[in-house]
C-alpha cells in the first residue's frame, strides 16, 4: 500500500505527550548528557503544528519554481570540449610531477 493511501486512511493529528512520556524522554536526554534538550522537553508546552491542511499551507508558503530553465546561456558542446582541452593542457603543464619535485 502506498504511503499516501496509508496517510489518507489514518491521518496524523497533532497530539501532546503524556506526563509519563515527557518524564521518560527527559530522563533519556539527561542520561545522554543533553541537559538543555531535557529541560526543553519538560518545560515546553508547544504542540506540533500537524493538521490536515498543514501540507497545503506549506506548499502555498513555499511554492516550487518551474524546473524548465533557460539553457541559452549554457556553453555549447564545442565550447565545453574546448574548455576541457584547455584544462587538460593546463593540468599537464602546471600540475605535473616535474613541478612537484
Amino acid at each position: 500500500m502506498a504511503r499516501q493511501e496509508k496517510l489518507a486512511q489514518a491521518p496524523q493529528m497533532a497530539t501532546t505527550r503524556s506526563t509519563k512520556q515527557v518524564d521518560v524522554l527527559a530522563q533519556e536526554y539527561a542520561r545522554a548528557g543533553n541537559l538543555s534538550k531535557a529541560s526543553q522537553t519538560i518545560c515546553s508546552t508547544l504542540k506540533p503544528a500537524l493538521k490536515l491542511d498543514t501540507l497545503d499551507k506549506l506548499k502555498a508558503k513555499n511554492p516550487q519554481d518551474s524546473i524548465d530553465f533557460d539553457s541559452c546561456h549554457w556553453p555549447t558542446t564545442e565550447e565545453n570540449m574546448r574548455r576541457h582541452d584547455d584544462w587538460q593542457k593546463t593540468k599537464a603543464e602546471s600540475f605535473s610531477i616535474k613541478k612537484i619535485r
